[in-house]
């Protein structure tokens, strides 16, 4: 069994199992693509505020105040494809802002079936 050494420190811990694909999930369903729909604000694009937001939910964290432990954090940026990573007060304010059917998928288009 190897010797592991623990110390105190300072600095924030992190979970990154999962975000990666996560990061696929957010591609494969073209969450980029919502900058096209709300202008970019400060240079902070809309689709990494609710990136964010997603990556810290799947993470287990729903506070916004959460977000500063990734603020600098590389792996959370480059897993989520995230140019950068909002502040807590930004995230808070961009998310409370957006309409509530931003996120809502467009139906897919042609003739939609009819029930019988």
């Amino acid at each position: 069994m190897p010797n592991i050494k623990f110390r105190a420190s300072r600095r924030t811990l992190t979970s990154h199992a999962g975000l990666s694909i996560i990061g696929q999930c957010f591609e494969i369903a073209g969450v980029d693509s919502i900058d096209s729909r709300f202008p970019t604000t400060l240079g902070m694009r809309t689709s990494d505020v609710i990136k964010s937001y997603l990556g810290l939910l799947c993470l287990g964290m729903s506070d916004y105040d959460a977000v500063e432990n990734f603020r600098r954090d590389k792996p959370f940026q480059q897993l989520l494809t995230l140019q950068k990573v909002p502040s807590a007060a930004t995230l808070r304010q961009r998310l409370e802002n957006l309409p509530p059917t931003t996120c809502r998928r467009a139906p897919p288009p042609g003739p939609r079936p009819c029930c019988h």
